[in-house]
């Protein structure tokens, strides 16, 4: 539900997998990296979400990132996908933005 308007309804899991996937591989970035690592994930075809100081790569495991993408290993994290990350990816805004 935003702003009164229900987007999507169904169990927690489903929504999770029907919007987001399984996984989600988290990527900081900094303005320097931000671009190329943008650019890199686009051609590839890759769903992610941009949050400024961080890409969200949705339904992937950091070893199906493209090899051409040159990201340290302490810049990745990989997790479970929630329904935040449903919530961003249906509205745009984080649950804590106004």
């Amino acid at each position: 539900m935003h702003q009164g308007r229900i987007l999507s309804l169904d169990s927690p899991r489903a929504l999770v997998l029907e919007h987001v996937g399984d996984r989600v591989v988290e990527i900081a970035v900094d303005s320097g990296s931000r671009d190329r690592t943008v650019e890199a994930l686009t051609r590839t075809g890759l769903e992610f979400l941009d949050l400024g100081n961080s890409l969200q790569v949705l339904d992937v495991d950091h070893e199906q990132l493209p090899e051409g993408l040159t990201v340290e290993p302490e810049q990745l994290r990989e997790r479970p996908a929630t329904l935040e990350d449903v919530f961003f990816r249906l509205t745009g805004k984080t649950l804590d933005a106004e």
